[in-house]
């Protein structure tokens, strides 16, 4: 009830908050150990798949010809993804890769992708004019 007792209730009220705000602090720091473990060994396994994709490249069978370069971007993607998991642990946010691409490329990828051009249930058709561009980052 005096000026001693209620520093006393501030003070513990001080400690209770420091302690929770400790704990919040100690979760986010494992929360990122763990983050960078997943990170890791998703770098090896994507290793590994840029090793086959590497010697699938090589067979001269036309369908392999036609979907290992995408295969290979893919798994370029997914190692870039890695890479900007760790920079953003370090608050760094990679900057934006423009470049001009052209649109009808880039749906024909995305119907190769959803395999449209084997489907029997949808018909797929690209009229986009090939001189149709667009100033953006591919990722």
């Amino acid at each position: 009830m005096d000026e001693i007792g209620t520093a006393e209730k501030r003070l513990a009220a001080f400690q209770g908050d420091l302690q929770q705000t400790l704990r919040q602090k100690q979760r986010l720091a494992d929360l990122g150990l763990a983050v960078s473990k997943i990170n890791h060994d998703l770098r090896n396994i994507l290793a590994s798949a840029q090793l086959f994709s590497d010697r699938l490249i090589s067979l001269p069978d036309p369908t392999v010809q036609r979907f290992a370069p995408k295969l290979i971007r893919t798994i370029d993607r997914a190692v870039d993804y890695t890479k900007s998991v760790i920079d953003y642990g370090r608050a760094l946010e990679a900057p934006l890769k423009r470049r001009k691409l052209i649109l009808n490329i880039v749906a024909n990828d995305v119907a190769d992708l959803l395999g449209l051009e084997n489907s029997l249930a949808i018909e797929w058709k690209n009229d986009i004019p090939l001189e149709l561009e667009a100033d953006a980052d591919p990722e």
